[in-house]
């Protein structure tokens, strides 16, 4: 276009000059140009979709932690006001944000309930009130002391911490406690906890009765009736193997289930998760680890889950149901002559000033421990961190944290949105 204004200047054109032929095909080209680049868009803006499925996919394979992504996820959905770049490039640099930036065909990140229900698909398409969450914190202080040191609750008081730390990836010593732990467990069966069909009969196997022969054979007879042909047999198969794990073990192997498990369809999930009440109800009692692995395994996959992870009120406003779980890690963690000590080691984080005693052992038991759950899952964050820490600092008090005191620690932290790893110290 530019070469046909150009060649006829300041000379009189004759009609086979070409000047109209080579403005014909600048325009011509000019057009092509822009049918092209409105392509193209479409074309990036597709290949930049799928690839945030891909980023969303590989960040729960690599974390083993799909609640992590999907949860970011929900807080942007849940937030009405939203962020905006002003620059003119933004559209550019669409591809590298964690929302999406534009709309319509020409959006470089599929719709947030998409991307969700890859991660979780049986999500209840409800978003969190992004808008309500203030969470105060004292950003000063965490730079010193990251999540240990000294922690400050409403009335001034201070408050140590040994357990709970900021997380800078995990220690080659952590490192090596996980390789030590997964080396105790059959390789058949980390193998089987990595596809769903084996991760669901792994999880059944945990969870067979192993004192009473009787209720066992009606378990499997339930997921014989309700589950698909070979369910039954390849539990048992199992069971035989499980039988002689830790707690430490059994639990490190429920992580490994997790990931295989959220491959399960909706209805495949809703026959898994009946099954699974079954299982726990079948003898109408509830022992300890059943106790604790139904808030794990339940935490993993989303089930019975408060879309309000954390709510605002203090351990003070609390202090009987948070003693319940003190006085059940004392007297059921170690030694009876004992529980006074590690539960004074505990009291000693959430009421510096006030001093509290420790309950009788027969009002801390599973029941004691459900009905305190409701009150405690409304503490605040940083309230149940600190309840958290005194916790550990129950369970640690001898050097060494028993089955039991995992179990509790495990199902409190699972029950309360506050899941601990496999490795504690």
């Amino acid at each position: 276009m530019r070469a046909a204004a150009f060649s006829g200047g300041g000379r009189r054109r004759k009609k086979d000059d070409g000047t109209a032929a080579i403005l014909a095909l600048g325009v011509t080209l000019f057009i092509l140009g822009l049918i092209g680049g409105f392509f193209g868009s479409l074309i990036r803006a597709a290949v930049s979709r799928q690839r945030e499925f891909l980023a969303d996919a590989s960040a729960v394979q690599f974390t083993r932690n799909p609640e992590g992504i999907s949860g970011a996820l929900k807080r942007i959905g849940g937030y009405s006001v939203g962020s905006k770049l002003e620059i003119a490039s933004a559209s550019d640099f669409s591809h590298m944000f964690f929302g999406s930036a534009l709309g319509s065909i020409f959006a470089t990140h599929p719709p947030l309930e998409q991307r969700i229900k890859k991660i979780e698909p049986n999500w209840d398409s409800s978003f969190p009130d992004t808008n309500q969450i203030n969470e105060k914190v004292d950003l000063a202080s965490e730079q010193t002391s990251g999540f240990a040191g000294t922690t400050s609750n409403s009335s001034g008081d201070s408050r140590d911490s040994n357990f709970t730390q900021a997380f800078e990836g995990p220690s080659s010593q952590n490192i090596e406690q996980a390789q030590s732990l997964l080396s105790k467990i059959p390789p058949q069966l980390l193998e089987l906890s990595r596809e769903p069909f084996g991760g669901r009969c792994v999880i059944f196997a945990l969870l067979l009765d192993s004192s009473n022969s009787t209720v066992r054979d009606q378990q499997v007879a339930l997921i014989k009736n309700r589950l698909e042909k070979d369910t039954d047999k390849l539990t048992e198969k199992i069971y035989s193997h499980v039988t002689i794990l830790s707690s430490f073990e059994k639990f490190a192997l429920v992580e490994e289930c997790a990931s295989a498990l959220h491959e399960l369809s909706p209805r495949q999930f809703q026959d898994f998760a009946q099954v699974l009440d079954g299982l726990i109800t079948m003898d109408n009692q509830i022992d300890l680890f059943e106790w604790s692995m139904e808030k794990v395994i339940f935490n993993h996959l989303n089930v019975r889950k408060n879309h309000n992870l954390h709510g605002s009120s203090k351990i003070h406003q609390n202090l009987p149901e948070c003693t319940s779980f003190l006085g059940a890690l004392s007297h059921y963690g170690g030694e009876s002559n004992q529980a006074k000590y590690s539960f004074e080691k505990g009291a000693q984080i959430i009421t510096p000033q006030k001093q509290i005693s420790l309950p009788l052992i027969q009002d801390c038991g599973i029941a004691a421990l459900e009905n305190a759950l409701i009150k405690i899952q409304k503490l605040s964050a940083s309230e149940k961190r600190i309840f958290l820490t005194a916790c550990m600092a129950t369970a640690e008090h001898d050097g060494v944290i028993s089955e039991n005191e995992y179990q509790i620690l495990r199902g409190l932290a699972a029950a309360i949105s506050c899941p601990l790893g496999p490795i504690l110290g």
